[in-house]
């Protein structure tokens, strides 16, 4: 026959139940994380980072701007922009500097031939086309060449005013005068003819002119992309070094969660390194790679 626990057993049980649940609530308004100390600890790394590029002698003129922000439960997050600098505006200037002459000397003659191109082409349907070269931009070329094609230009105007001209007076004309206006017509297709090859090989001459030009661009264009790469790679390597010597300064984030750091390649492109916090504390930058203390992927 069971028998009822007695009614002082069943006190003792009820007040060691009462005793667990409140020491949980004080272990656990103990282990909340102290958000006031953890932004000071943000504050503090941020602070070391952008100074790490004062002392850098292999980034000369680097720098970063750097925000941090705790995710509760999850850890601390740092996003890195590369900061801009003069420099890197200053070399698209000087590459440019050595044209604008040539593209300010040649503004009289473009404005003539856009002027007389587009009388040529309100004349009539039946006037003899062509092309004006708006293809490249004039800076990229030679100031004789343009003169060149102008030329062409011009004396292909001329010759179709002429013959446009000679066409009008053979509606009215007689018989023998019909028979010179035509010889005269012949020798005008002719002229145009000629002119029109002399201007075809002036273009030629300008396409080639502007094709070796674009691969030059190109060529640059791959030259300052490699700068770049390797100038994000030189500050992405101190920011991740400087993690890695100085993350024991953040003492008030909870161990068991990370510290993420987002470095901004660009508006679209971000390479993210998410790191255990005793693996960034236990690492030497100065005798392994940082990174491959992370999970890392780019994103």
């Amino acid at each position: 026959m069971k028998t009822k626990p007695a009614h002082g057993t069943r006190k003792l049980l009820l007040a060691g139940v009462a005793g667990l649940l409140v020491s949980g609530i004080a272990a656990h308004a103990i282990a909340a994380p102290d958000y006031d100390r953890i932004r000071k600890d943000i504050n503090v790394m941020i602070g070391i980072v952008k100074s790490s590029f004062d002392d850098s002698e292999s980034c000369k003129r680097c720098s970063v701007r750097i925000s941090g922000h705790y995710l509760a439960e999850q850890g601390v997050v740092f996003d890195v922009n590369p900061a801009g600098t003069f420099q890197n505006y200053t070399i698209h200037l000087e590459d440019e500097m050595d044209v604008l002459a040539n593209e300010l000397g040649a503004i009289p003659g473009i404005v003539a031939d856009v002027l007389a191109d587009v009388r040529v082409n309100m004349d009539g349907k039946d006037a003899y086309q062509w092309e004006f070269y708006t293809e490249e931009n004039w800076t990229d070329m030679t100031r004789e060449t343009r003169h060149k094609l102008r030329e062409t230009q011009r004396s292909l105007r001329e010759l179709t005013r002429e013959m446009r001209e000679i066409e009008i007076e053979s509606i009215h004309a007689e018989e023998a005068e019909r028979r010179e206006l035509e010889n005269r017509r012949s020798a005008l297709e002719k002229a145009i003819s000629e002119t029109e090859a002399e201007q075809l090989a002036v273009e030629q001459e300008i396409a080639a002119y502007a094709k070796q030009k674009n691969q030059e661009r190109e060529a640059k264009m791959a030259e300052r992309n490699k700068e770049r790469r390797q100038r994000f790679e030189q500050m992405e390597t101190i920011v991740l070094n400087t993690f890695c010597d100085y993350s024991s300064s953040m003492r008030n984030i909870p161990r068991d969660e990370k510290i993420s750091i987002i470095m901004h390649r660009d508006e679209d492109s971000s390479n993210i390194f998410v790191f255990d916090q005793d693996k960034l504390q236990n690492c030497d930058s100065t005798k392994s790679n940082v990174r491959e203390h992370a999970l890392s992927y780019a994103f």
